[in-house]
């Protein structure tokens, strides 16, 4: 559901008992970084802007996948543009 004001997050699936260090937001989307570097996102995802192999919406926080150019990298920022997510800068595992 779409709100037009903040709005508590789902502490389950991928925040659970997580510690959430920084926000970030796209045009219909959101991330969070947690303290150990995983990296949830969750809203709009036509154009895969969630980071989770998917074109599914999701209104609770998915784990954005970091397998690939991600693997064995902690990551340590997080921002969002219009339709895509930004990670970085990386940091060897």
């Amino acid at each position: 559901t779409g709100r037009l004001v903040p709005t508590l997050v789902d502490g389950a699936g991928s925040f659970a008992d997580k510690t959430v260090v920084a926000v970030a937001e796209g045009y219909l989307h959101s991330l969070a970084l947690t303290a150990d570097g995983a990296v949830a996102a969750w809203g709009y995802n036509v154009y895969g802007q969630l980071g989770n192999n998917s074109a599914a919406a999701s209104s609770v926080p998915v784990a954005v996948d970091r397998s690939g150019a991600l693997a064995d990298k902690t990551v340590v920022a997080i921002s969002a543009g219009p339709f895509h997510i930004h990670l970085g800068p990386l940091a060897h595992g």
